[in-house]
């Protein structure tokens, strides 16, 4: 189960499926043994009815969890989203919406049932086993949940609606700025319908004799200007990265490439 999942994330869906329905099947058959009519009277022994239900409400859970990403897997196959020329089929992007919803359902039901077993009653080599696998599904939870965020914005990222430009800068430390380094050279992305194109390119010195004399104008952010405005960020371009943090120098940026 282990590896189909990891199949799943390095995108060879058709291996991962298989995986998937096997390892349904093992726990099946693992639940049917546990929950067979000869292991009944363990339900009212102390300490050895926990670990039964933890056995068999896990086998369950897996059984189901298992069955679901094997249905769904199909519909990940990420090797399907390969640039052609240079863009990505926006439709094939959509498509993958459905499955990440499904498998996030399934994950989220897989965590529930997961805290509920949960106990103090429980023997350490199960307990250990249920962290594991608790951590696992929050790692996969959690990468579900970004799909889902992430799937129904990306065609407009990609232009599917209107041309969209990016301004990609690169950072040295050789002189150090708060974000790591201080930018050195520059490229300008266009993507339209899924294609991405190098608009232009060059070295940060071609931007800073593009700027207006004086300097580009900044009006923000205000913690920004606070901090850094004494040293006339607007004058060079590759000073732009003062703040620690990438949210305001992308902030500062889109107001200065632009002039």
């Amino acid at each position: 189960s282990i590896a189909a999942l990891h199949d799943l994330r390095s995108g060879t869906s058709g291996t991962a499926s298989q995986a998937l329905s096997a390892a349904s099947e093992d726990f099946a058959n693992a639940s049917s043994t546990i929950g067979s009519w000869w292991t009944g009277p363990l339900r009212v022994v102390p300490v050895v009815a926990q670990q039964r239900q933890a056995l068999a409400t896990g086998a369950v859970m897996a059984q189901h969890l298992n069955a679901v990403a094997s249905q769904q897997a199909s519909g990940f196959n990420l090797k399907a989203l390969n640039i052609s020329d240079g863009q990505i089929d926006l439709s094939k992007v959509s498509s993958l919406l459905m499955p990440a919803k499904i498998l996030d359902d399934a994950l989220a039901h897989a965590q529930v049932t997961m805290a509920h077993l949960q106990s103090e009653w429980l023997v350490a080599p199960l307990q250990s086993r249920l962290r594991s696998l608790s951590t696992q599904l929050s790692q996969a939870r959690k990468s579900a949940k970004e799909a889902v965020s992430a799937i129904p914005v990306l065609p407009a990222v990609l232009g599917a609606q209107a041309p969209r430009h990016y301004l990609v800068v690169f950072e040295t430390p050789s002189e150090m700025r708060g974000l790591g380094g201080i930018i050195t050279g520059y490229a300008e992305l266009t993507a339209v319908d899924g294609k991405l194109t190098l608009t232009q390119s060059g070295p940060v010195g071609s931007l800073n004799s593009a700027l207006p004399k004086g300097g580009g104008l900044l009006t923000g952010p205000p913690s920004f200007l606070a901090r850094y405005g004494q040293f006339d960020p607007g004058m060079y371009f590759q000073d732009e990265t003062y703040a620690p943090d990438l949210p305001t120098t992308g902030e500062v940026l889109s107001q200065l490439y632009p002039q």
